[in-house]
């Protein structure tokens, strides 16, 4: 799976004029979620640290999530802030709110909240040059990753019938 373009961007006019940004629906929840695992990925790859993070079932149109599932998808971001956070990320310093509480007379999530999820696990992809990595790339010749060194590729690599070679203590890494 490829990262896929956070949006970062809700504003009040987008609820006031009801544009789709005004929405949290399934795609938002599915972006955010794969952009999270993706990002805790390279993060786990580029700092050689372990971190761990909850599986979620992603909703569909029958079905609503609660306050519980909301909860979770956003601890999943947390726990990905806190991993990072001695790197000192500019727009990852913000503590991600995932105590929600359900009932009517219950403060929710709103558009800047959204903003706050997407634009934390942008912050962190962007620090690790997450858009350098080549994305399901097909091979046009051998590839060697020299001793020492590792490579990174976003969600495939079609060898087509060409060799990869790692030498000594080199790395190959497809998330």
């Amino acid at each position: 799976m490829a990262y896929i373009t956070a949006i970062t961007n809700r504003t009040i006019e987008d609820v006031r004029n009801k544009t789709s940004k005004a929405y949290f629906n399934i795609a938002d929840w599915e972006r955010i979620y794969n952009n999270t695992f993706l990002t805790k990925n390279l993060a786990e790859i580029l700092l050689s640290s372990g971190i761990t993070l909850s599986t979620l079932s992603v909703p569909t149109i029958t079905t609503i999530p609660t306050a519980a599932n909301f909860n979770a998808l956003l601890t999943n971001i947390e726990t990905l802030r806190l991993a990072v956070i001695s790197e000192s990320i500019t727009g990852a310093q913000t503590e991600i709110n995932d105590a929600w509480e359900a009932g009517l007379l219950k403060t929710a999530p709103d558009w800047e909240d959204a903003n706050l999820w997407e634009s934390t696990i942008d912050a962190i992809w962007v620090h690790f040059d997450g858009g350098t990595y080549p994305v399901c790339i097909s091979l046009t010749g051998n590839l060697t990753v020299t001793n020492g060194n590792y490579y990174i590729a976003i969600d495939c690599i079609d060898a087509n019938n060409y060799e990869i070679s790692l030498e000594g203590d080199a790395a190959l890494y497809i998330i």
